[in-house]
């Protein structure tokens, strides 16, 4: 399964805040919404799901990722 073409976009919603989509050509679309809450600590909520088979279980993520 090869992907031939990906096309995404991204939108700052305020300065620490950012949300992110993608879809491919197998029909899987994903987004995210990230927020920077310290400097360079982020926490980024995701999903995805795979609209050729919409019966199926989507997938959706939590991160937080801490930096000093």
């Amino acid at each position: 399964m090869k992907t031939l073409w990906t096309i995404g976009t991204q939108h700052a919603l305020d300065p620490l805040t950012t949300v992110k989509a993608r879809v491919n050509n197998y029909g899987r679309t994903s987004a995210l919404i990230q927020h920077e809450w310290s400097p360079k600590s982020l926490f980024t909520i995701s999903g995805e799901v795979d609209t050729r088979a919409i019966e199926k279980s989507a997938k959706i993520g939590l991160a937080l990722a801490l930096k000093p």
